[in-house]
């Protein structure tokens, strides 16, 4: 499927979030050998904290961000597909420290979709790279919550599996509408920086999108830029400045908690893709306050990340989005550097407060695909200053 060519079929196909329905069943089969959905507790109300205490007790390890963020998730997942059920907000806050309360609600869940072996492997076919992926998470939940095991690493040794992740059609397509909204001019006097570019998949969608504008590429690691380099063609490859990423450094630290090693206003626009789920909550502020400052009065800011569904559906209502997002943040545990996706709000106030507003492309909203997209435009002035802000929230 190629989303370059025909991105309205490869939209309404990703849409439906096969890769992460065929998981289900997967996912559900683990949670029960792991005696997950047992810690449950039945006949009265519970905490997703109430959960986590219970599987301690059966030898999970001391609970920490990581454990917090499955089981958090397992919990709002098991809600929305009517396995439990949450108590109304009047109701439904625990005395002690505010966590949403459930009750399990045994035999009234939606059935997890079945597959047959030849429709199985007709997704493998499709989603290979998603569905690998995501599978062979899974099963490495165990150990991640009792060994604190993160399966994936940004390393040599998972460089395909990664390449075939990143490149899945969902990505793919968000890269797409991402890059197209940020309505760039192509032009030799603009530039772009594609910040964590990874295995180079942004890349080579910016040479077939803008194929003049000039390109700045920056990681936290170099491990990757020879399967980065392979994607371009030769005259792109050479065009691009390629930034060491010794120069994102500083006193012993890497990435995002440093200041990018550019000057202020260098750039019209910068991609943000798949990686907002890496940065860690400490470090959130600092990485997109270093962003406006790179960008020029007016530059624009495409980030490509889910946004995390709220309770209250306002932002975030598509029921297969909602199980799409629990499903990816419970499977982003195992990887390295996983923080998780961050809730629509808090999005919405982070960049408020930042000094950022919705680009005039995206017609008023926040964001576009059900929170996956995100086209934000630098403003002279961070909301503290007074400013007038049009980012709701």
């Amino acid at each position: 499927m190629n989303v370059l060519t025909d991105p309205g079929t490869s939209r309404r196909l990703v849409q439906q979030f096969i890769a992460s329905k065929a998981c289900l069943p997967r996912l559900l089969a683990v949670l029960e050998r792991l005696d997950i959905l047992e810690a449950l507790p039945r006949g009265r109300v519970f905490t997703a904290a109430d959960v986590l205490e219970r599987l301690q007790k059966r030898g999970m390890r001391a609970a920490d961000p990581v454990q917090r963020t499955v089981i958090g998730s397992v919990v709002d997942l098991l809600e929305e597909i009517g396995w439990l059920v949450r108590l109304p907000e009047s109701d439904s806050k625990d005395q002690g420290n505010g966590e949403p309360r459930f009750v399990l609600q045994p035999g009234n869940g939606n059935s997890a979709a079945r597959w047959t072996p030849e429709e199985h492997r007709g997704l493998h076919q499709a989603f290979r790279g998603q569905m690998a992926f995501f599978e062979e998470a899974l099963e490495s939940l165990e150990g991640l919550l009792w060994r604190g095991a993160r399966r994936f690493q940004f390393s040599l040794q998972d460089q395909e599996r990664w390449d075939q992740f990143l490149g899945n059609p969902e990505y793919q397509l968000g890269r797409w509408v991402t890059l197209r909204a940020m309505h760039l001019r192509d032009a030799p006097d603009v530039r772009l920086l594609d910040l964590c570019y990874g295995l180079g998949h942004s890349l080579a969608q910016i040479q077939d999108l803008y194929p003049r504008i000039r390109v700045a590429a920056l990681d936290f690691t170099d491990v990757f830029r020879g399967c980065a380099m392979a994607k371009l063609r030769p005259e792109v490859r050479e065009r691009i400045q390629w930034v060491n990423s010794h120069r994102w450094r500083a006193e012993g630290r890497c990435g995002f908690g440093v200041p990018l090693p550019f000057d202020d206003a260098s750039f019209d626009g910068v991609l943000f893709a798949c990686c907002d789920a890496y940065v860690a909550d400490a470090e959130r502020e600092h990485l997109y306050r270093e962003i406006r400052r790179v960008l020029k009065p007016s530059g624009v800011l495409g980030v490509l990340t889910w946004g995390y569904p709220d309770a209250a559906r306002q932002w975030i209502r598509n029921h297969a989005v909602r199980v799409h997002v629990y499903t990816h943040n419970i499977a982003g545990a195992v990887c390295e550097n996983w923080s998780g996706f961050k809730p629509v709000a808090e999005m919405l106030r982070l960049f408020r407060r930042l000094g950022f507003r919705p680009h005039w492309t995206l017609q008023g909203a926040p964001f576009l695909l059900d929170g996956a997209v995100w086209v934000l435009q630098s403003t002279r002035h961070r909301a503290s200053d007074g400013c007038h802000q049009e980012m709701p929230g």
